[in-house]
């Protein structure tokens, strides 16, 4: 069996009411592609279940009330005033949106579409004026000292004997909230609560006033390691695939699988960990400014190339993305895809495996014929020599290599929109890549 099989299989087992699939993103810059991973998955989860019957929900979560802790390198320095604000705080660099989160989140939400992913998209920042959400606040305020012997005992054993007495010190005293400052509109560490009065009291690190805000004001977040099962609980999350940083002993998964099931009263989800999506090598940074955005994947590539190439890897294996590679991908795909359709030979346990993957792949129902593609390696080529014979002549040679390779007594019009798209990515590639 497949692993996305399995993980289907456990989630129907679970007999959730509603499977609700979830995953999110800072919005500190330029989303890259390394986020295709838990979005992907996702997508391929929900429709599988629903081929079954059962009913999902897929959240995609902004966590637009994250404050900036560095900006990327291409952001106008005169931001620089904005470190530690709430990025729904922050201006929009480019002065066409009503915040930097909306700028970057917009970015990224305008090109899931094309690759095939439609989540219920929720901003943390309008989330947490809602009321279910602060009364999650105040749950963890109610119950902090088991929230903070929970951290004690799940994050105490990975560490050495002089560290754990440092962390259980600071644990003790932990209040996990953070809250924006009247004054300056930075975040900062709560210091102390009163929940008859239903505020909060802080100083702030970054200005030094001293104030209090009121819980139901929308300007208190929880910490992390406490926000993210505060969310699952809130929409009783079945299943969140998550990186391996997140999974490891110790890590926030499993803080926040204790929290979620003894504070706030859900199960949690079913966990799916990941290995690193690397650009080159590296690991992708939105803050640092190393990424490969998605608008950047469909000036170059077909968005079902990138679900193929996120769901033919084992969650267990790293991803690693060259550019530069882009055609050997491409003409992989390519085979993959007429394996489907019968023009490849292949064993049969492949072929299982091509017949679950390849309908996945497809941003939209899979076709009932092979579409028609003009090979990436004759558009790199084609594209190259546009200059010495002209646009004619590449779409009259173009004509004649999908003729051949696809069989076809005629081919004409109704092919020239999918030869000019390959045409186009291929002239992107060659000047860039």
């Amino acid at each position: 069996m497949h692993w996305i099989e399995k993980v289907v299989g456990e989630l129907e087992r679970r007999g959730d009411e509603k499977v609700v699939l979830s995953t999110g993103k800072t919005p500190s810059g330029h989303v890259h592609v390394g986020i295709s991973r838990e979005l992907i998955y996702c997508s391929a989860f929900e429709r599988l279940l629903r081929d079954r019957g059962l009913e999902t929900d897929f959240l995609f979560f902004i966590d637009s009330m994250d404050p900036v802790k560095r900006f990327p390198p291409y952001i106008p320095r005169d931001l620089a005033e904005y470190v530690g604000t709430p990025m729904c705080g922050v201006p929009c660099p480019e002065g066409c949106c009503a915040s930097y989160a909306e700028h970057f989140g917009n970015l990224l939400l305008r090109n899931l579409g094309p690759f095939g992913l439609s989540p219920r998209v929720i901003w943390t920042h309008e989330l947490y004026r809602r009321p279910e959400m602060q009364d999650l606040i105040r749950k963890t305020l109610r119950d902090v000292d088991a929230v903070r012997q929970i951290l004690i005992d799940v994050v105490g054993p990975t560490l050495a004997p002089a560290r754990f007495e440092r962390f259980k010190t600071r644990v003790r005293s932990l209040i996990p909230c953070q809250v924006v400052c009247a004054s300056c509109g930075r975040m900062t560490k709560v210091t102390s609560f009163d929940l008859d009065g239903d505020t909060v009291s802080y100083s702030c690190k970054w200005c030094g006033f001293e104030g209090q805000a009121s819980i139901g004001e929308g300007t208190v977040k929880l910490t992390w390691r406490v926000d993210w099962p505060a969310k699952w609980a809130l929409f009783k999350v079945s299943c969140e695939p998550a990186g391996k940083d997140h999974c490891v002993r110790g890590g926030a998964y499993d803080t926040g699988e204790e929290i979620c099931r003894r504070i706030f009263g859900w199960r949690g989800p079913y966990r799916v960990p990941f290995e690193w999506f690397l650009l080159g090598g590296r690991a992708m940074k939105t803050h640092r400014g190393i990424s490969f955005t998605w608008d950047e994947w469909l000036a170059v590539a077909p968005p079902e190339t990138l679900r193929y190439m996120v769901l033919r890897q084992s969650p267990r294996k790293h991803i690693s993305f060259r550019p530069e590679r882009i055609p050997q991908l491409i003409d992989e795909f390519e085979r993959f895809e007429m394996a489907y359709f019968g023009r490849e030979e292949v064993s049969e346990r492949e072929m299982e495996r091509i017949r679950l993957l390849y309908p996945l792949c497809m941003p939209l129902k899979a076709p009932a014929a092979p579409p028609v593609r003009l090979p990436y390696r004759f558009a790199v080529v084609f594209s190259q020599i546009e200059p010495l014979i002209g646009e004619d002549k590449v779409i009259e040679k173009a004509l004649l290599t999908i003729k051949r390779v696809y069989r076809l007594e005629e081919a004409g019009e109704d092919h020239l929109a999918g030869i000019r798209s390959a045409l186009d990515r291929a002239k992107y590639w060659v000047r860039y890549y």
